[in-house]
């Protein structure tokens, strides 16, 4: 791995993402990103009805406002908006929509279908979430954004991580990173670069600013923990890492 030095190991792990170094003053005018699962639900009158829970993500603060408005009378057929606003401390704020429909039951012949089972995401912790769904049909996505630390890597089955105090990475909504570490000694190592993610074939190319490309394998990942290995001239690599 082109990143180590002096026997001190440093994965540089993005995804399309281009690093920020600390020092970076540069004016907050860039709104928040805002998440949904889905633009439009259907639903037939009578039916329950929570609003979807959206996230927001923002390219400087680490938590921003959040709130819906709006209601859905799931007793009276129409269409319904449930309004979204996301404002991060500099005052930028973002929207996103909604919209819900009310129909009449198609049932006519009397037949229940409270039971009948929906396929599509089930885990909450998805982006692409559906609170309608019961059974999970493997579309479950996860977003990077966040803070990630290292909790088991090797090479060649050698644990490198005893080198460091900690090793942190941070991935920001706006297409930012940051590797935060602290080697055994004391030194601290800030690193930057791009990265891209291929989920038809689950592979991560990582491009350091000052060196060449590597292509990892992304063996799990469920918004949680991640499970990567890359195997390079110095030797097979097994990385893990969980998101606090």
């Amino acid at each position: 791995m082109n990143l180590l030095k002096k026997g001190i190991y440093v994965l540089l792990l993005t995804l399309p993402f281009a690093c920020s170094s600390d020092d970076d003053t540069t004016t907050d005018v860039k709104e928040p990103l805002i998440t949904l699962a889905v633009d439009a639900i259907s639903i037939t009158v009578g039916d329950a009805f929570t609003i979807p829970t959206a996230t927001a993500q923002d390219d400087v603060d680490s938590s921003v406002t959040l709130t819906s408005s709006g209601t859905v009378d799931t007793s009276t057929v129409g269409t319904y908006t449930i309004t979204y606003t996301a404002t991060d401390a500099a005052g930028n704020t973002a929207t996103k929509t909604l919209t819900v429909t009310v129909e009449e039951s198609s049932n006519t012949g009397g037949e229940d279908d409270s039971n009948k089972d929906y396929s599509g995401c089930t885990d909450p912790n998805a982006i692409n979430y559906n609170p309608f769904a019961t059974l999970n049909d493997g579309s479950c996505k996860y977003s990077f954004v966040g803070d990630w630390t290292a909790y088991y890597y090797t090479i060649n089955d050698v644990d490198i991580l005893s080198s460091f105090n900690y090793f942190d990475i941070l991935f920001f909504a706006d297409s930012t990173c940051l590797i935060d570490a602290e080697g055994a000694d004391g030194t601290q190592i800030l690193t930057s670069g791009r990265a891209s993610f291929n989920d038809i074939n689950n592979t991560m190319t990582l491009t350091p600013d000052n060196g060449a490309s590597e292509v990892w394998n992304l063996t799990y990942f469920n918004g949680e923990v991640i499970y990567m290995n890359l195997t390079d001239a110095s030797g097979y690599h097994v990385t893990r890492w969980v998101k606090y």
